[in-house]
């Protein structure tokens, strides 16, 4: 390739590309670990506030029949109203009414599809309010919060 006298070299050097393409990698391995847990947490957090609502329904339900055990009308209707998480689209959780008595209840929140292997684990609550977690590697108080 002849350079014509007077005229400048336009484009990037090789070092120039490496170097920015080295920066570009630098920032993707930082980012993308941070934007997956923000998303995780964000799932999660809509998973705990659908199980506090699934808790105050079975709550109102005792206050009606005296009793927290469903008939199977109400069954279906708590699977409409909780079952996924979230309600469209698809699920990240699934909430169940794991045990249940007339005196007592277990709601699980079940991680599925992209949060299935999540550190947290399946979330629980039962009738007095008691927070847990089931398959988890992290504490109860990283995953349900303060």
């Amino acid at each position: 390739m002849r350079i014509q006298p007077g005229s400048r070299q336009r484009g990037f050097t090789l070092i120039e590309i490496m170097t920015v393409v080295a920066i570009v990698g630098i920032l993707a391995a930082i980012a993308i670990p941070n934007y997956t847990e923000y998303v995780h947490r964000a799932n999660r957090a809509e998973a705990r506030s659908t199980l506090m609502s699934a808790a105050s329904w079975m709550e109102h339900r005792f206050g009606e029949t005296n009793s927290y055990v469903l008939t199977t009308a109400a069954s279906t209707l708590f699977s409409q109203r909780f079952g996924n998480v979230p309600s469209q689209g698809r699920a990240r959780y699934t909430v169940s009414v794991t045990a249940s008595t007339a005196t007592s209840y277990t709601l699980t929140a079940a991680p599925t599809g992209s949060m299935a292997s999540d550190a947290c684990g399946s979330f629980t609550i039962d009738n007095y309010g008691v927070r847990g977690l089931s398959g988890a590697s992290r504490g109860v108080t990283d995953c349900w919060g303060k």
